[in-house]
């Protein structure tokens, strides 16, 4: 894919030498990236990025994606067809039995910030507005029967960061900073959590079967699957960048709403329940009005999205050093344990 004919067909310009480095990566993945800087045959420079994917990855064991559904998506076209607002930067890919990888512009421009930092209200927008587009365009739709691509289950998403999955880190192979955190973490959660939400938690983390079964009563649609700001930008047209699509399926999107919330927590300007409010506001726009039944469903995606997934990490924030962000996250664990218990 690299040499410099197959670039020349890919960029659709004359390509003479490729050059590759390295790039750090601050995921929690072990995929790595690489910078490609494509040397035209007018003297110019393309820079993009090659990200590699290691079939045996924790998140592609945990969710069945030995055939990488980021690279199935591109093969079915699905980053082609997304709303006019969003943007996926994948160009290319190739794989054989034992390596796989796929070629991105390089967006890092269009990235946001690494940080603590709030982002702008009119950031907030953008980022709602992509992925309210996205969960408009095919509201009430299953998976299609005919796709070629192994969309993560709701199952699977769900119980990605279950205190199992630390039990059994060794045995699953997928061992690393998250994997051996997390028994610790929901401990610390049982402790810190008030005592209804820690017990609510623990059963559905015995048995999903409740959770699954109410959130097969919401209408699903396509979901990009993990929205923290580390995997978006926005680009000079003002679209909301999308990288990282690994968990990508078709579930609820009260749970893509709430992880949205959850895991980026920190850094928006306005509080959770304003920013679902202008959520709420932007799915009616697009003609989808949740007024009769938004409590219900937006209140099972904060368990299944919020608390569930991300609960042991808010716990560990309340043990920080730091005396800001320990009193942030005690209040970010009492907020949780009530949209917990509510569910």
């Amino acid at each position: 894919m690299l040499e410099p004919a197959a670039m020349t067909s890919i960029l659709s310009t004359g390509v003479v030498g490729v050059t590759r480095t390295p790039m750090k990566t601050e995921g929690f993945s072990d995929n790595s990236l690489e910078r490609v800087t494509c040397h035209g045959t007018d003297g110019s420079e393309t820079h993009l990025v090659l990200k590699r994917f290691d079939r045996h990855d924790w998140i592609s064991t945990l969710t069945s994606d030995p055939e990488v559904r980021e690279i199935s998506l591109l093969e079915g076209g699905w980053y082609s067809k997304l709303p006019p607002s969003c943007q996926a930067p994948m160009l290319a890919a190739a794989r054989d039995s034992s390596e796989a990888a796929m070629l991105m512009r390089d967006v890092s421009e269009s990235l946001f910030a690494e940080g603590d930092d709030l982002i702008s209200e009119n950031q907030l927008e953008i980022c709602l507005k992509g992925m309210t587009e996205l969960h408009a365009d095919r509201w009430g739709q299953a998976a299609p029967r005919t796709s070629t691509v192994n969309f993560c289950s709701a199952s699977s998403w769900l119980g990605l960061l279950a205190p199992n999955v630390g039990r059994k880190r060794f045995e699953l192979g997928v061992d690393n900073a998250i994997t051996a955190s997390l028994e610790q973490g929901w401990q610390i959660f049982s402790e810190v959590a008030s005592t209804s939400a820690s017990r609510t938690v623990a059963a559905i983390q015995r048995d999903s079967t409740s959770l699954l079964t109410a959130l097969d009563g919401v209408p699903k649609t396509l979901i990009h699957g993990d929205l923290k700001l580390a995997n978006l930008g926005i680009d000079a047209r003002n679209r909301l960048v999308m990288l990282d699509w690994a968990l990508v399926g078709f579930m609820s999107p009260f749970i893509e709403l709430a992880w949205f919330l959850a895991v980026n927590s920190a850094r928006l300007p306005i509080s959770k329940e304003a920013t679902s409010d202008m959520y709420q506001a932007m799915l009616s726009h697009l003609g989808i009005d949740l007024r009769t039944d938004w409590d219900r469903q937006f209140e099972l995606g904060l368990l299944g999205g919020g608390t569930l997934r991300l609960g042991w990490a808010k716990a560990f924030g309340t043990m920080a050093e730091d005396d800001q962000t320990r009193r942030r996250e005690i209040a970010e664990v009492e907020w949780w344990s009530e949209a917990t218990e509510r569910a």
